[in-house]
């Protein structure tokens, strides 16, 4: 090994020191300052490295195996452990196993002594005296009679309120004969009345047909023709009043004929019961008997007096016919032209008068006035005021189908406020395939009607009617409203 050294003012030890033949000390404290990153004495070009390199192996390897020898001590400690515990547990299982055969030996040991007793005692009792079977026998027999006895009892009272329940039930029939004779009686009067009102409807019916044709054949003729119809109304008014007094007169009749009947009858009845009382015989079916024909008479007076109020409330309607056939509403066509977007028709009217919105044909012709009637003949959709209403009139059917409003309570307990005016909106949704028309109510459409229109054609008249003032607006590109009406009618007119 040749050592060469620099040295500097500041290294006079290490020099001495080498100079002294001691060599050997200042190599060694050298490595130790080069191992710890140090300098010691200066700066040496030290050769043979090699030496310490591969002391400094040996020491890592033997670190290594100093470490491996503690890992495989402390594994092998780990296994015996684990060892260790399965032996206990399966000492434990052996020790369980060994206890349930301990018991289940003890188990069948128990049986065998409770057969052998039982064995036992039926040798005993199959050894027993046959005087004591015969007591038992009877004790069973006596038993056995009771029941039957008492079984018989029951079924002969059974028997006794059937016999009872048959004798009310004729007693039931006999009555409900009785009054099956008056309600026929009735109902043939009924038939009768029906029917008259029924060709009171048929003639109505035919004039109303008569004047709608009338009204498209020519506008100035019916003008004319208006005035001599209002005239036979008056005449047939007339006589429908004279018939309607004639009626009265009959029912009237009717009446003092039931109630002196009745009179009579009660009289009748009355001087029987004095009689029976003075002689003794009087018993309670007879009551019975009596109160059931008072009852039977309250009944028809009371059927006639229900007969004579829906006499009533059909002159009433007869009466709001008569005014709904006057020509009082007019009309306003709004201008339309098809295209794949959504239009908004606004109408503003008075919500105590008849008015409304309606979807017709194109080729339809709408006169300037019309009356109620006609306004919900139109062939088309007609929203309809006072009562918030969709009316709808085909080719076919030959009769007007009314639907309601799905939020009808709703819309008339908050449209009757202090305001007088309502808003009635429409809405035709042009950009889906279905073409769809929904209603709405108020000016921002918060009330909306459950049933929608769907398969509009394309070439329409959008019409707004109004018994009073009006106003009316239409837009064009809205927004699309009302997605919870889901019920849609094809328009098929």
């Amino acid at each position: 090994m040749f050592i060469y050294a620099f040295i500097s003012t500041q290294t006079y030890y290490v020099s001495i020191l080498a100079i002294l033949g001691m060599l050997q000390v200042v190599i060694d404290k050298a490595r130790e300052a080069k191992r710890e990153g140090k300098e010691y004495g200066g700066s040496f070009m030290i050769f043979g490295e090699a030496e310490t390199e591969q002391e400094n192996n040996e020491i890592a390897l033997r670190r290594k195996v100093e470490l491996m020898s503690k890992y495989k001590q402390s594994f092998e400690e780990v296994e015996n452990q684990q060892k260790e515990q399965i032996e206990i547990e399966n000492q434990k299982h052996r020790e369980r196993k060994n206890k349930n055969l301990r018991q289940i030996n003890q188990l069948n040991q128990e049986i065998k002594t409770q057969e052998q007793s039982e064995e036992n005692a039926i040798q005993k009792l199959s050894e027993s005296s046959p005087e004591q079977k015969i007591i038992l026998d009877r004790e069973k027999d006596q038993e056995i009679g009771e029941k039957l006895r008492n079984m018989s009892d029951q079924v002969n009272e059974t028997d006794k309120l059937v016999e009872i329940r048959r004798h009310e039930l004729d007693n039931l029939e006999q009555e409900a004969q009785q009054q099956r004779n008056e309600i026929q009686g009735l109902r043939k009067l009924s038939n009768n009345q029906q029917q008259s009102n029924k060709r009171d409807e048929q003639k109505d019916q035919q004039e109303s047909d008569e004047e709608i044709i009338s009204s498209r054949i020519n506008k100035k003729e019916k003008l004319k023709e208006n005035d001599k119809e209002k005239q036979r109304k008056k005449e047939k008014e007339k006589e429908k009043e004279k018939k309607k007094q004639n009626e009265k007169e009959k029912e009237k009749e009717i009446k003092r004929e039931t109630e002196e009947e009745i009179k009579r009858k009660n009289e009748n009845i009355i001087q029987k019961i004095t009689i029976d009382k003075k002689e003794g015989s009087f018993e309670d079916k007879q009551n019975q008997e009596v109160k059931q024909e008072i009852l039977i008479q309250k009944e028809k007076i009371k059927k006639v007096q229900e007969i004579e109020i829906d006499k009533e409330k059909q002159r009433k309607k007869e009466i709001g016919i008569d005014n709904n056939s006057i020509s009082n509403i007019t009309t306003r066509t709004l201008p339309y032209e098809f295209q794949t977007t959504i239009f908004k028709y606004l109408a503003v009217l008075d919500k105590q008068r008849n008015g409304g919105i309606a979807i017709v044909r194109g080729n339809e012709e709408i006169p300037q006035m019309i009356s109620f009637n006609e306004m919900i003949n139109l062939k088309g959709i007609v929203f309809a005021l006072p009562y918030v209403q969709i009316w709808k009139r085909t080719d076919n059917i030959e009769r007007i189908i009314e639907q309601q409003s799905s939020t009808s309570h709703d819309t008339q307990s908050k449209t009757q406020d202090l305001d007088k005016w309502i808003h009635l909106n429409l809405q035709l949704d042009f950009e889906t395939e279905e073409r769809i028309a929904k209603f709405f109510i108020g000016k921002d459409m918060n009330e909306f009607v459950g049933v929608g229109i769907k398969k509009l054609p394309k070439d329409i008249k959008v019409v707004v009617m109004s018994q009073g003032p009006l106003k009316a607006y239409m837009s064009e590109k809205q927004n699309r409203r009302g997605d919870e009406i889901t019920e849609l009618v094809p328009f098929s007119v």
